[in-house]
């Protein structure tokens, strides 16, 4: 029971990411199976439904963009350095544009709902919208996953809200070589993960 539990930890400190989580991760293992006395903590998520300000990190209160501005769903977890490399690309170009980014970091498939309550957050304000549009740089379907899911709330928020939705075309597992290389330009797996379903 006790390697199960070991386990089940490893496993949500993996999932979970951040750098506590990977400390404690190597911390569990050198103390319950190298005899290293070393104290760990649970995991914990860092990043769930957390806004994220570039160059000033996560924030509680709403920033007002003083400029145009877009929003960018990423992933969280051990998902978030994937694409926070992608989104810093994207931030680089929009300022250039004179466009301000603001990060919406969540989980996987279960944390998009509350990305879409973070987003919430940035409601109209004097009949104008705090954000003009989201990208969104995750695969499957916003508040569905690989599971389905009731798309109708985020229906409903784009549509009351007035925010544009942008869905990238999401290669995070391929190499740009092999993509500039490939013909298909998207495998049948990315079609259906990041433009069918999205």
């Amino acid at each position: 029971m006790r390697d199960y539990r070991n386990y089940i930890w490893l496993t949500r400190y993996w999932t979970y990411w951040g750098r506590r989580n990977l400390e404690s991760l190597l911390e569990l293992i050198l103390s319950e199976y190298f005899g290293v006395r070393a104290r760990y903590e649970e995991p914990k998520k860092e990043f769930e439904h957390c806004l994220l300000i570039p160059d000033k990190g996560y924030v509680e209160n709403i920033v007002v963009p003083k400029r145009p501005a877009v929003a960018l769903f990423l992933y969280g977890g051990m998902h978030f350095e994937h694409c926070l490399p992608v989104a810093m690309a994207l931030k680089r170009e929009f300022e250039e544009l004179g466009i301000d980014t603001l990060f919406i970091v969540g989980g996987a498939a279960e944390g998009i709902l509350r990305q879409l309550e973070t987003l919430k957050k940035f409601t109209v304000v004097e009949g104008k919208p705090l954000v003009d549009a989201v990208i969104n740089l995750q695969i499957f379907t916003i508040n569905g996953g690989p599971y389905g899911g009731d798309v109708e709330p985020t229906r409903k928020l784009f549509l009351d809200s007035g925010y544009l939705l942008f869905n990238g075309l999401i290669g995070y597992t391929v190499r740009y070589s092999d993509w500039r290389r490939d013909p298909r330009g998207l495998s049948p797996l990315g079609v259906m993960i990041s433009a069918a379903l999205p």
